[in-house]
């Protein structure tokens, strides 16, 4: 990045942390996380806005559809850690042995699953029913 290009940066960043302190606690500058000011103020430098700085209208704008994209922006890194340790948890869980299907069971599965098991189309993936102790399916 030129000398040009960082200037351009560094005024769109200060552009941006000044809405931040002008407007509420829920505007679009509010909102996005502190790491991914500079990242984005860089991205706009470099390749939209190459030869001047943005009015505030249109890095409102820029910021909407930007933000839109990378919503991870909006998250703290331990919300973003949350988020994949749930993703990865639904899409490898463990499967649970069960012995019968107990309130505890049933307060945790989805409201889906649940409905699932009343209309009578079994038992999740997730969970695994064994009766017998010698029951090996």
């Amino acid at each position: 990045m030129n000398a040009a290009a960082k200037a351009r940066a560094k005024r769109i960043a200060e552009m941006i942390r000044s809405a931040r302190a002008k407007r509420s606690v829920f505007s679009i500058y509010s909102r996005v996380k502190d790491g991914a000011i500079d990242t984005y103020s860089a991205h706009l430098a470099t390749g939209v806005y190459v030869n001047a700085v943005p009015t505030p209208e249109e890095l409102t704008r820029s910021m909407n559809i930007w933000l839109g994209s990378q919503p991870t922006c909006f998250l703290t890194n331990d919300e973003v850690a949350a988020q994949s340790r749930q993703r990865l948890r639904n899409e490898h869980g463990t499967t649970h042995v069960i012995r019968d299907i107990t309130p505890s069971v049933l307060n945790s599965m989805t409201a889906a699953e649940r409905l699932a098991l009343s209309n009578g189309s079994g038992l999740p993936d997730r969970f695994k029913l064994r009766i017998y102790s010698d029951d090996e399916t």
